[in-house]
C-alpha cells in the first residue's frame, strides 16, 4: 500500500519515457541488398502486371469480335430468311389466281384474312394486287370499280401518260390502304423500275426507298414495294418478251421499313445498332431502317465493333451496317481486364509492403525489445494507479481465503482503521464464507450480491464478482465489491412507486372498459328503443277493435245466424270484412316479427358485448370466419328502425368479397357505430336528401367496408382529431365510440379511416381488415355458404332502403 505511487509520481515517470532508438544506417553490402530487395520485387511484379493486362485485352477483344461476327451473319440470315417467308406469301396470292378463273374482291379479302398477316407476319402494310390498263381503257375500268360501290373511285394521279397502272384489290381495307385503292404505281419511276424487272424475270422484285402512299404527316417511315408477277396460266414463258405479252398484273406487298424490321430484330436491337441502306451505298439518301438512339452523346460515342455486309433480296442490293451497342459486352468483357491489371497492382504493392515490413521488424527487433520493457514498466505503474483511483474495492485473496492486497476504495468502504492485507475475507462476510462465494461466482460466472459487515459490526448489501487467475504459478483471485446500500434504498422507493402505478392503472383500466361497455350497450339500446315503440305504436292501432265489435254484432243475433248473414246487409258484408281481418292480423304478425327478430339480435349484440368484454378480461380471444356481406346486413338489421324513423335511405354497392377469419362481434360493434353516426349525421343536414351508402369491396388482400354519408361532413381541421379520446363535433357527445372503433380496428390488425371534403359535402369512413387463410373446417357448422341468398331484413311499409346491388 505503501509503495503506489501518487499522481503526480506517475504524471513525472510518463513524461520520462524514451522513444525508440533510431534506426542504423547500412553497415554492409548485403544490408544494402536486403533494403534494395522490396523495389525490385515490386518492380518485376508491376510489369509482369501489364503483361497480363495486355494479353487478356486482347483474347476478350477477340471472343467479343468472333460472337460479334456470329451476330452480323445471324442478323442477316435472319432478314434473308423472314423476306423469303413474305414472298411465298406473295406466291400464294399468285396460286390463288391460278386456281380461279376469276378472283373476286371478297375472295381476295378472305385470303388475306385467312393469312393472318398482322400476326403471322408483322411488318406488312398491306397485300394488293394491280393491273396494267391501257390508255384507252382507262374510263371502262374505273367504270367497272364503281359498279361495284365504289362511287368515288378513280386512278391516280390524273394526268395523262402512255401507260397506266391501278391497285384493285388491296388489304386489309383500312382507312391507311384506301388512300392507295386506285393508285398509279407505274406512274413512279422508282415503282416502275421494280415492277418491270418482275414483269421481265418472272421473279419477286424488291423496289427501293419510296414513301408509301398510305403515310400520313405524323410518324412517316421509309418503304418499300415486293411485287411478284401474274401471267396467263396457258402462256409459254420462254422469254422476257412472251413474260411481258403473258402479264395479267402484280400480286405486291407493301412494307414499312421501321415495322417490318421491327419484327425480325425485336431481339437484336438492345445490343446492337442496325443500319440498313438501299441500292448497296452507306448514304443518309437510301437510309431504309436506323436503330441508333437520337440523343446527341449516344450518337457521339464510338462503337467498339462494326461491320457493313451486303444483302441480296430479290433483285436488289442492300447495304446492312451494324455496329456494338454497350450492352453487347458483358460485365465481365468490360471489367475483366482492368480488374486483372488492378490486382496485380495491388498484389505487387502487398509484396512490396511485406518485404519492406520485414525489412523494418529485423532491424528494429533490438530496438523494439528494449522499448518494450520500458513500456512494461510504466504499464504496471498505471495499472496501480488505476486501481487505487477505481470506485469500487478491490481485493486480491489468495487460495486460503486470505486478502494480499487491497485498494484504497476497500479500505474506505469496509472502514478498516489499519490496512486490510492478511485479514481473513470471511471476517467480512455475513451468513456465507468465502467458499460459498466461490462457488455461486466462480463456477456459475456471474456476480451476487451478499450481505458484509464493516470494521465496526455494521451490516451493509454488497455487489460481489470473484475471477479466478494464476499469479507466480498458484491460485489467485480478484474480488471486486460495491456498497449496494444507496442502490437497495432507491430501488425499494421504485418498488412503491410501481405499486401505486399500477393500482391507478388498474383503475383507469376498469374506467375504461366500462365506458366502452356503457358507450356500444347504449348504441344498441337505441335500437331496442325504437323497435319497442314501433310495437307498441303497432299493438295500439291493431285491427282487434274491428273484430271486438264484429264479435258483439254476432252475439247481437245468435238466435237467428242463418237469417243475419243471409237477409241482413250487415251479415252480407261479414265474409268480406273476416277475409280482410285476417290479412291485417298477417300483416302486423309479419311487421311484429320483423320487429321481434330484431330486438332478440339486439338483446344478442348486448350479451355479446359484456362476453368480449369479460374475454378480453382474461386475455383470450375467439375469431370466426364471418361473410363481410352478413356482417353489414346486421349492422343495417340493428339500425333499421331507426333508419326508417328517420327517412334515410340506404343505397347498398356490394362487391362479391370472400371470406375473413375475425371476431364478429367487434367487427359488428363498429360497423353500428359508423352507421348510427351516418345517420346522425344526415339527420343534422340541411339537404334534401337524407342518404347512407354502404360498400364492400377487396382490394391488395383487405377488405375495404365502406359507410358514405350526406351529411354535415367534417371540417379540414378536425379530420386529425376525429378518433381522438374525448373530441366530438356533436353537443350530446362524449368522444368515445370513434375512438373505441378505431382501437377496435388495430386490434382486429386493421385500421379505420376517414374522408371529407369538408362542411356540409357528407364523410366516408372505411374500416379495412384483412383476409386471413380459412381452413375447410373452419366454417362453423350451420354457416351459410358463400352463395346463399342473403336473409331478409325486416322493414315497415315506408322504409327508404333500396334492393342490394351486386358488382
Amino acid at each position: 500500500m505503501n509503495n503506489t505511487p501518487s499522481r503526480g509520481t506517475n504524471a513525472n515517470t510518463h513524461s520520462q519515457q524514451q522513444a525508440p532508438p533510431s534506426q542504423g544506417t547500412c553497415g554492409s553490402l548485403g544490408s544494402c541488398i536486403t533494403r534494395l530487395m522490396p523495389g525490385m520485387v515490386l518492380c518485376t511484379t508491376l510489369v509482369a502486371s501489364a503483361i497480363v493486362w495486355y494479353q487478356t485485352d486482347r483474347y476478350i477483344d477477340k471472343v467479343a469480335s468472333d460472337r460479334f461476327s456470329e451476330r452480323v451473319a445471324h442478323t442477316k440470315g435472319l432478314i434473308e430468311c423472314r423476306m423469303l417467308e413474305y414472298e411465298q406469301v406473295l406466291r400464294g396470292g399468285v396460286a390463288l389466281h391460278h386456281a380461279s378463273s376469276t378472283v373476286s374482291r371478297n375472295e381476295w379479302n378472305v385470303f388475306i384474312e385467312e393469312c393472318e398477316i398482322q400476326k403471322w407476319f408483322p411488318g406488312i402494310q398491306c397485300i394488293g394486287f394491280a393491273v396494267p390498263v391501257a390508255k384507252n381503257k382507262v374510263a371502262d375500268y374505273e367504270q367497272s370499280i364503281r359498279n361495284e360501290g365504289f362511287d368515288d373511285f378513280k386512278i391516280t394521279p390524273t394526268h395523262v401518260r402512255e401507260q397506266y397502272t391501278a391497285i384493285t384489290f388491296i388489304e386489309p381495307f383500312d382507312w391507311r390502304n384506301k388512300r392507295a385503292f386506285g393508285y398509279d404505281m407505274y406512274s413512279n419511276s422508282v415503282r416502275r423500275k421494280a415492277m418491270d424487272r418482275a414483269a421481265a424475270t418472272g421473279l419477286a422484285s424488291i423496289s427501293g426507298k419510296i414513301t408509301l402512299v398510305q403515310e400520313t404527316d405524323e410518324e412517316v417511315q421509309s418503304g418499300i414495294l415486293c411485287y411478284l408477277p401474274l401471267y396467263d396460266s396457258h402462256a409459254r414463258l420462254s422469254s422476257e418478251k412472251s413474260r411481258k405479252e403473258a402479264l395479267i398484273g402484280w400480286v405486291y406487298a407493301a412494307f414499312r421499313c421501321r415495322d417490318l424490321m421491327a419484327g425480325i430484330l425485336d431481339q437484336q436491337s438492345r445490343i446492337l445498332n442496325l443500319e440498313l441502306y438501299d441500292n448497296n451505298s452507306v448514304s443518309s439518301d437510301d437510309l431504309l431502317f436506323d436503330t441508333r438512339p437520337t440523343d446527341a452523346a449516344s450518337l457521339a460515342a464510338v462503337s467498339r465493333l462494326s461491320a457493313v455486309v451486303p444483302i441480296r433480296l430479290s433483285g436488289r442490293d442492300w447495304a446492312m451496317r451494324v455496329s456494338s451497342r454497350p450492352a453487347f459486352f458483358s460485365a465481365a468483357e468490360n471489367f475483366v481486364g482492368p480488374c486483372v491489371g488492378i490486382i496485380g497492382i495491388v498484389v505487387s504493392v502487398l509484396l512490396y509492403l511485406v518485404l519492406s515490413s520485414i525489412t523494418r521488424q529485423r532491424t528494429n527487433a533490438v530496438r523494439l525489445a528494449q522499448w518494450m520493457t520500458r513500456g512494461l514498466v510504466e504499464s504496471e505503474q498505471r495499472t496501480r494507479y488505476v486501481l487505487e483511483n477505481a470506485s469500487e474495492a478491490i481485493l486480491s485473496v489468495n487460495e486460503r481465503g486470505e486478502i494480499s492486497a487491497a485498494n484504497q476504495a476497500a479500505q474506505a468502504m469496509f472502514q478498516c482503521p489499519q490496512s486490510l492485507v492478511g485479514e481473513k475475507l470471511n471476517d467480512l462476510l455475513v451468513n456465507c464464507t468465502f467458499k460459498d462465494l466461490i462457488k455461486q461466482c466462480v463456477n456459475s460466472k456471474c456476480s451476487i450480491v451478499a450481505n458484509c459487515k464493516r470494521s465496526e459490526g455494521e451490516s451493509f448489501p454488497c455487489w460481489v464478482s470473484i475471477d479466478e487467475g494464476k499469479l507466480n504459478g498458484k491460485t489467485n483471485f480478484v474480488v471486486v465489491a460495491r456498497d449496494e446500500t444507496e442502490r437497495v434504498k432507491a430501488a425499494d422507493e421504485l418498488a412503491e412507486k410501481n405499486k401505486q402505478l399500477i393500482e391507478a392503472s388498474r383503475v383507469a383500466g376498469m374506467a375504461e372498459v366500462a365506458t366502452s361497455v356503457l358507450h356500444n350497450v347504449g348504441n344498441v339500446l337505441n335500437s331496442v328503443n325504437v323497435s319497442a315503440n314501433m310495437l307498441r305504436q303497432r299493438v295500439d292501432g291493431s285491427a282487434i277493435l274491428t273484430l271486438e265489435k264484429a264479435t258483439s254484432v254476432i252475439d247481437e243475433h245468435r238466435d237467428d245466424l242463418g237469417h243475419f248473414f243471409t237477409k241482413d246487409p250487415r251479415g252480407q258484408h261479414f265474409p268480406r270484412l273476416m277475409n280482410q281481418l285476417v290479412l291485417s292480423f298477417q300483416k302486423e304478425q309479419g311487421q311484429q316479427l320483423g320487429e321481434l327478430g330484431s330486438l332478440t339480435d339486439n338483446i344478442a349484440h348486448i350479451k355479446e358485448i359484456i362476453s368480449m368484454q369479460q374475454s378480453a378480461a382474461r386475455k383470450s380471444g375467439l375469431t370466426e370466419a364471418v361473410e363481410p356481406v352478413e356482417l353489414f346486413e346486421d349492422a343495417l338489421r340493428m339500425n333499421a328502425p331507426e333508419l326508417d324513423s328517420h327517412g334515410v335511405i340506404v343505397v347498398r354497392n356490394f362487391a362479391v368479397v370472400p371470406a375473413i377469419e375475425t371476431s364478429k362481434h367487434e367487427v359488428l360493434q363498429i360497423l353500428v357505430n359508423l352507421i348510427r353516426n351516418a345517420r346522425q349525421a344526415v339527420n343534422m343536414s340541411d339537404g334534401s336528401e337524407s342518404t347512407v351508402q354502404v360498400s364492400l369491396l377487396e382490394q391488395a388482400g383487405c377488405i375495404h367496408f365502406q359507410v358514405k354519408d350526406s351529411g354535415i361532413g367534417i371540417a379540414p381541421e378536425n379530420l386529425n382529431r376525429i378518433f381522438q379520446h374525448g373530441f366530438t363535433t356533436k353537443a350530446t357527445g362524449h368522444g368515445f365510440g370513434l375512438h373505441s372503433c378505431a382501437n377496435t380496428a388495430q386490434q382486429l390488425q386493421g385500421s379505420l379511416a376517414v374522408e371529407s371534403e369538408g362542411t356540409g359535402k357528407g364523410a366516408t369512413f372505411e374500416l379495412i381488415l384483412p383476409i386471413k387463410a380459412i381452413a375447410a373446417d373452419a366454417m362453423a357448422p350451420d354457416a351459410m355458404p358463400a352463395d346463399t341468398p342473403d336473409p331478409p331484413i325486416p322493414k315497415s311499409p315506408d322504409a327508404h332502403i333500396l334492393e342490394s346491388q351486386v358488382i
